[in-house]
């Protein structure tokens, strides 16, 4: 199912610049470009279905882009919105988030930089990418507090730092995936996709990381789970999960349905007291509920 979205910004180059490089994305379908807030709103009128993301500038004549997203915020609940402007102050993020954006890109950012000033919106977005060191409230923090909140949110953590000790403190607080700034664009999509679609992504480095942390902590705490603390059906669940295999590839594994394979899932989060997949992954591998995970380079 492709990703449905809408682009609404009065700078054309801009407008069909950004849809060309997301149409390049065989999962992302650009289904219609507006150029103010008024051609926006009229568009949401008619259409159905509606789309899935709305991405928007702030200034607009005719209609700015606050109130557009104030009015769709009202009436399609459903649908994320991005702001997408120039501005990058605090007021202008606070203004747009106050009135239903769910994520604030910055045209002039890096690619893929996110600004995102969590509250309760509605809907939240799937997925967060965060830089570690930032002003104000960092990274970690914002990915720790964002972990406890929205444990159906999954959060990348986007940065420089490539080094064991940052990995781990990010995972540790709750980043469902781990990338760095130079990696190639093809990545970046990627992980986005693993992490919405599995709830974490974990490549080789990082697994690498995990098993060989824990296999030093389980080398002196020995696991306090016994043998039947899950059935052997749970097990190979919980083994391709960590895996990182969809519930679909992971039914046609075992032979079941998908639908059972998402009551294991449930099975598996309430019994080991976990929030979300990505700390399933990680108890599974602390407690040695699973052999070693090996990701292929």
């Amino acid at each position: 199912m492709n990703i449905r979205v809408v682009i609404a910004d009065d700078e054309e180059l801009f407008r069909v610049g950004l849809a060309h490089i997301l149409a390049r994305d065989e999962e992302i379908e650009i289904v219609h470009q507006a150029t103010n807030g008024i051609e926006l709103l009229d568009y949401m009128k008619e259409v159905t279905p509606l789309p899935d993301v709305v991405i928007t500038d702030i200034k607009m004549p005719g209609l700015n882009g606050v109130e557009a997203t104030k009015k769709m915020s009202d009436l399609y609940q459903e649908v994320g919105i991005i702001a997408c402007t120039t501005y990058n102050t605090k007021p202008f993020i606070r203004n747009m988030i106050d009135v239903g954006a769910s994520a604030y890109l910055v045209k002039n950012s890096p690619p893929e930089k996110v600004v995102h000033y969590m509250k309760e919106v509605t809907p939240l977005p799937d997925v967060v990418i965060t830089d570690i060191k930032m002003p104000g409230l960092n990274g970690v923090e914002a990915t720790k507090k964002m972990s406890d909140l929205y444990q159906e949110v999954g959060i990348i953590a986007c940065t420089t730092y490539n080094t064991k000790p940052f990995i781990r403190n990010m995972i540790d607080v709750g980043a469902s995936a781990y990338l760095v700034k130079n990696s190639p664009p093809e990545k970046v999509v990627h992980t986005i996709k693993q992490v919405f679609y599995n709830g974490f992504y974990y490549d080789k480095q990082v697994m690498d990381i995990l098993n060989k942390k824990y296999a030093e902590k389980n080398a002196q705490d020995k696991t306090v789970y016994d043998q039947d603390f899950l059935t052997d059906r749970e097990k190979e669940v919980l083994e391709l999960i960590c895996r990182q295999y969809k519930t679909s590839e992971i039914a046609e594994k075992l032979f079941i349905s998908p639908r059972t394979v998402e009551v294991h899932r449930k099975n598996l989060l309430q019994k080991t007291e976990v929030r979300n997949i990505a700390g399933l992954v990680i108890f599974a591998i602390q407690n040695e509920l699973v052999p070693p995970i090996i990701i292929e380079s």
